[in-house]
């Protein structure tokens, strides 16, 4: 069968730093496929913006180039769809004009300090509806509390993606839109249920009306204008579909859609994912952050990533390596030399964390290298870097001991106090081994924690459970959090939820929760 002249589809996806397209046939095979680098200004530290119209401008010539590369006629294409850069912010007045710059998502860091004032205001709320530790809502509050003038005059805020969608289809503020896969990181959603959460909006103090309409992935948002078909190559008409963002885009796109599934995708920020069977909120302090898929048939996914890994690759290459972004000799130059160092760098290992971590949040982390000696050379160095950004295995120990002034605990109990860390489920041990297989259940081993089927570790001897108020009842810092009669703080009980919801989140990536708990 031949395909019709009008069934031809693109994809644009505006990264961090490319913009792409591709033209597909409805089966999936890739016509053509071109490139645009972008503009990533980071004048100073924490900073890091970039002009959404600059991406408008990138995203009408990467249509008109794929289009040019296929040989089709510009009649043949039938819709266009988008994915984006996630967790990122900008602001548009009632015509659709841009009035902030886009803000990229965790390397931008002044939306940091709201985030513990959103805590506050939500409470536990936040991570339990949300999903994770939000990036778009306190940069909404920034805005609010900094920026009162300019916050005034933003109708509706947008993902970078739908920014591009809606200006090539001549939308108003009042047609904006987002599909789910962006809401974990506003914040402000019940984002097991796919809508805006009243609740949290009201509790943090934000403008409601501001948020965009809540649209599947596959929601056709309007059709190019006859301005953006003249400049693109294309007829106006065609059908502009919301799309997703870029990587749970991406999952779907490589068929990550079983549980137990592992995706390692090398970008701008490296990503590892699982798709999960039902939604799963992270904890304060968890690894993985819970994402929802663009449809309603679509699976939840559990995804890390390293905030602007391959930012730091470039950083390397261009400040180290005598290279510049355009050019690839250096980074080919680079890799031989990299190739002639046994893996392990000889020892020298590199936290590639330059502009604080994500997973688990932690914005005050930097990048460093560690174990350096006088046998070191630039080609340790980077393969260090690649390594960092290569290897989906931990990057950071976790080593609890008591200090006895701070802990109000002696230090012949050190041991003591840390066995009762890992069986309250406060610190759990873990190995984690991409080497064991292809999934997380052959990856993640939880055997070092007692009674790992369930939900607490119960002494045989007094048939209690021991659970994280009881683990907090040993050490002298929680006293503060007892009243008179031993009943545990609001906080405590807060911090026992959110240690289970994170053992539970383990207990189901590693494979070994008993079926039909929840």
């Amino acid at each position: 069968m031949t395909a019709r002249t009008d069934d031809l589809l693109i994809g644009v996806d505006l990264g961090t730093s490319v913009v792409k397209a591709a033209l597909y046939t409805p089966d999936g095979a890739a016509r053509a496929t071109t490139a645009r680098a972008t503009t990533l200004r980071q004048p100073a530290p924490g900073v890091a913006e970039q002009d959404p119209d600059e991406f408008v401008a990138a995203a009408l010539a990467v249509i008109r180039e794929v289009v040019a590369a296929s040989g089709c006629a510009s009649g043949a294409v039938a819709a266009i769809g988008f994915a984006g850069q996630m967790g990122g912010l900008l602001g548009i007045d009632k015509e659709w004009q841009a009035i902030t710059p886009w803000y990229v998502s965790t390397l931008d860091t002044r939306y940091v300090p709201y985030v513990a004032r959103m805590e506050a205001q939500a409470g536990p709320a936040m991570l339990a509806l949300g999903g994770a530790v939000p990036i778009a809502g306190p940069r909404m509050l920034w805005w609010q509390q900094e920026h009162p003038a300019l916050d005034a005059r933003i109708a509706k805020v947008l993902s970078l993606a739908n920014f591009v969608a809606g200006r090539l289809a001549g939308l108003t503020a009042e047609e904006a839109f987002v599909d789910p896969s962006y809401l974990t990181w506003f914040g402000l959603s019940d984002t097991a249920n796919r809508i805006w959460s009243p609740e949290l909006v009201e509790q943090v103090g934000l403008d409601a009306t501001k948020l965009p309409r809540i649209v599947p992935a596959a929601t056709r948002i309007g059709s190019l204008t006859p301005e953006a078909a003249a400049a693109c190559g294309l007829r106006a008409g065609v059908a502009l579909v919301a799309g997703a963002g870029d990587q749970v885009a991406g999952f779907l796109g490589a068929g990550l859609v079983d549980a137990g599934q592992v995706i390692d995708v090398a970008g701008t920020f490296p990503v590892l994912a699982t798709p999960l069977d039902r939604f799963l909120p992270g904890a304060r302090g968890a690894t993985f952050q819970a994402l929802a898929g663009p449809l309603d048939s679509a699976p939840w996914y559990a995804m890390m990533y390293i905030g602007g890994g391959g930012l730091t690759h470039r950083w390397f290459v261009e400040n180290f390596g005598g290279g510049s972004a355009e050019g690839t000799a250096s980074y080919a130059a680079l890799d031989a030399q990299a190739a002639a160092v046994a893996p392990g760098a000889e020892g020298l290992i590199f936290l590639p964390h330059l502009g604080g971590r994500a997973s688990p949040v932690d914005p005050d982390q930097r990048g460093a290298w560690l174990g350096i000696t006088w046998t070191h050379g630039p080609a340790h160095f980077y393969r260090a870097v690649l390594e960092a950004n290569a290897y989906p295995g931990p990057a950071l120990i976790s080593v609890y001991t008591t200090c006895q002034p701070e802990h109000g605990v002696g230090d012949h109990e050190a041991a003591q106090r840390a066995r009762a860390a890992v069986d309250s489920r406060a610190f759990p041990l873990m190995i984690y081994d991409p080497r064991k297989g292809d999934t997380f259940r052959e990856r993640l081993d939880l055997k070092g924690n007692p009674t790992v089927s369930e939900d607490w570790y119960v002494n045989p001897k007094t048939k209690e459970a021991f659970t994280f108020v009881d683990f907090a009842r040993g050490e002298g810092r929680f006293a503060k959090h007892f009243d008179a009669t031993g009943n545990p703080s609001p906080m405590l009980l807060s911090a026992e939820a959110e240690r289970l919801a994170n053992w539970r989140l383990l207990q189901d990536l590693a494979g070994v929760r008993e079926a039909g708990k929840k």
